[in-house]
Formats: structure tokens, C-alpha cells, sequence
């Protein structure tokens, strides 16, 4: 994910910001849902990769995302802030879907993250 995000961020700075975010998303989803109903590990590996590629970019983009939506003396403000809320998501979120995952199973974990990633996508839009 990390050695991604950078040279993915990079390739596509001569693109709007939106569409390559709701990219990312989409493929966050999608590959989600390959991990839900894999019944290969190594496609669950390489779909677990990928989800990450696309996981990297979306946050590889937040930080831009942030500061264009201040103003020029608040960009470090909001820089702050969108870097806690990744911190927080993986804090918070990673133990909460290891908890729904001994729930429902690991399938219906990854569903849940699908249904999130389809709402984030239906609020963009």
C-alpha cells in the first residue's frame, strides 16, 4: 500500500482529484468484495493487495483534499485533522471489523466494508 501510494499520487497529478478519488474508492470496493467471496487464497491475497493500492491512494489524495478546502493559513489546521481521521479510522475501525467479523464471519465483514465504501460513493456523487 505504502510503496504505492506515492508513485500512484504522482502518475495522477495531471487528473482532477475527483475522479481518481472515486476510483480508488470504487476499487476499494471491488476488491473487498473479491475478499468476501474468494475461494482461492491467492486470489484473496492479490485482492487484498489491490484493496490496498487503492486504499493508498485515497489517502495518498486526502492531504490535498484537505488543504484545498481551507483557507491559506488554516492548510496546516486541516492537514492535521484529515491525518487524525485516518488515524482514528484505523484505530477504531480495524478493531470494530475484527469485532464484526467473530459476529457474522470474515465474508460478512468484508460485505460491511463494501456497503461503506457504496455510501461514501453515493455521497460523492
Amino acid at each position: 500500500m505504502v510503496l504505492a501510494a506515492i508513485p500512484l499520487v504522482n502518475l495522477t497529478q495531471v487528473r482532477r482529484r475527483r475522479p481518481v478519488l472515486m476510483l480508488a474508492i470504487t476499487g476499494f470496493l471491488f476488491f473487498n468484495l473479491v475478499t468476501a467471496f474468494s475461494p482461492w487464497f491467492a486470489l484473496t491475497l492479490v485482492a487484498r493487495l489491490l484493496a490496498g493500492v487503492s486504499a493508498g491512494l485515497s489517502w495518498g489524495l486526502l492531504g490535498s483534499y484537505a488543504r484545498r478546502m481551507v483557507i491559506d493559513r488554516l492548510t496546516g489546521r486541516a492537514l492535521a485533522v484529515a491525518m487524525v481521521g485516518t488515524l482514528l479510522a484505523l484505530s477504531i475501525g480495524v478493531p470494530l471489523d475484527t469485532f464484526t467479523g467473530s459476529i457474522i464471519g470474515l465474508r460478512g465483514a468484508f460485505v460491511s466494508l463494501r456497503v461503506v465504501a457504496a455510501l461514501l460513493l453515493a455521497a460523492m456523487s
